[in-house]
């Protein structure tokens, strides 16, 4: 069982306090993919992202599409 710990050190009353909290692996595994989640968010990468144009990524994989897979087949 893994365990979570947070220790806290209090320099004016000279107190050092910890807490334990017990977890399993599966916990931990959803606490962690929640995180990886969420860290976007938190830091702000999703306004970036939403800020490309939509068109462009389109345009680029009509692209692609057309000079690649597309090309091969019509031979």
């Amino acid at each position: 069982m893994e365990e979570f710990r947070y220790r806290v050190q209090n320099k004016l009353i000279n107190l050092d306090e910890s807490v334990y909290i017990p977890i399993t692996r599966a916990e931990f595994a959803v606490l962690k993919s929640a995180f990886n989640f969420i860290l976007p968010y938190i830091l702000g990468w999703h306004a970036y992202a939403n800020s490309i144009k939509p068109e462009d990524s389109s345009r680029m994989n009509n692209s692609s599409s057309r000079y690649g897979g597309d090309f091969e087949w019509n031979r």
